[in-house]
């Protein structure tokens, strides 16, 4: 990730994209939390500000401060925060929530592991090795919370041709994404473990190079319940976009090492949102 502090002269000009990336997020987040209306509302939008702004701030200034120790506690409470407003969010929905509890359990299980993480690198804390089996059930998680995402985009559905035609493109836009990929590594034992390591490296996903053509059919799957959803929020109103926002986060989040606190606070924002579409 461009944004991790470094002290290599040659990767200045991606740490200072970085920045300015994970700035433009920290307007985002933070507007989408302050437009919710949650019952940790002003708390929350200024512990957003505080963090996420810190962090841009202190890449400047203190381009180590990810090791501050008082940082790295805050970012604890901040996991937390983020795990427990997603299982408010999905709960607050009811029946409806259940489709996104999956992709609830992975968010929490994400902020989880982080906790762990830096009890581990940070204040010496012993675990076992049952950490390496983590990624695992993450990505059953996600694979479940992918059947959660088509269902909700089925179950209840009246088409008609404009629906009908918006659920055609998500599918070919999917496969056509997963297909090439599929064919790429299916029968080609070196393509996997090349792409298994572009998954982990890239994505955070980790699986074993035997599943790779697996985790292409996944992902376009995964891809195409995204517009699916969109396309019936477009027919039938705002909860199933924000069911698709929160699903979106909720999965590419969790993969990915939280080194910086903007992903809490997407995870947040997303929840916040989610749950105020109760509503609807």
């Amino acid at each position: 990730m461009p944004f991790l502090p470094s002290g290599a002269a040659d990767v200045a000009p991606f740490l200072l994209v970085g920045t300015f990336a994970v700035a433009g997020l920290a307007v985002a987040a933070p507007w989408l939390i302050y437009e919710s209306d949650a019952p940790l509302r002003l708390p929350t939008f200024a512990m957003t500000l505080a963090l996420v702004w810190g962090g841009v701030l202190l890449s400047f200034i203190y381009p180590r401060y990810t090791f501050n120790q008082i940082w790295v506690a805050l970012n604890m409470a901040y996991a937390a925060l983020a795990a427990g407003l997603a299982v408010w969010a999905a709960a607050r929905l009811g029946r409806r929530g259940v489709y996104l509890w999956p992709l609830t359990a992975l968010a929490t299980l994400s902020s989880a592991l982080y906790l762990v993480q830096v009890s581990v690198a940070y204040f010496g804390v012993a675990v076992g090795a049952w950490t390496i089996y983590v990624p695992y059930v993450m990505l059953y998680l996600a694979l479940a919370g992918l059947a959660g995402l088509m269902a909700m985009a089925l179950a209840g559905l009246r088409p008609n041709l404009r629906i009908a035609v918006g659920y055609a493109a998500s599918l070919l836009i999917g496969l056509g994404m997963a297909i090439p990929l599929y064919e790429l590594t299916a029968s080609n034992a070196f393509m996997q473990h090349i792409i298994d390591m572009v998954f982990a490296m890239g994505l955070g996903v980790v699986t074993t190079p035997s599943s790779i053509p697996l985790a292409a059919v996944f992902m376009g799957l995964y891809v195409a319940a995204l517009l699916m959803l969109a396309v019936r929020s477009a027919a039938e109103g705002p909860f199933y976009g924000g069911a698709a926002l929160a699903g979106l986060v909720y999965a590419t989040s969790s993969f990915t090492n939280h080194s910086i606190p903007i992903y809490f606070a997407s995870v947040i924002a997303a929840s916040l949102a989610l749950a105020n579409l109760a509503e609807y």
